[in-house]
């Protein structure tokens, strides 16, 4: 299930960026997952740099 989820969120996505998702859980009406991408989060825009700003951290 996992695979097709990470499958149509890349397919759908406008980037080529790469995201480690890992299963939480599941409940009720919903599955959770948690996702890190790997080049970092977005922050902001750069206008003058025409760029996304990103947050980049070490993974454990």
């Amino acid at each position: 299930m996992s695979n097709k989820f990470v499958r149509t969120a890349q397919s759908k996505a406008r980037n080529n960026w790469e995201v480690n998702i890992k299963y939480l859980t599941q409940g009720g009406f919903s599955i959770i997952y948690k996702a890190i991408w790997l080049d970092g989060y977005i922050l902001c825009w750069n206008d003058s740099k025409k760029e996304w700003v990103k947050y980049r951290h070490k993974l454990d």
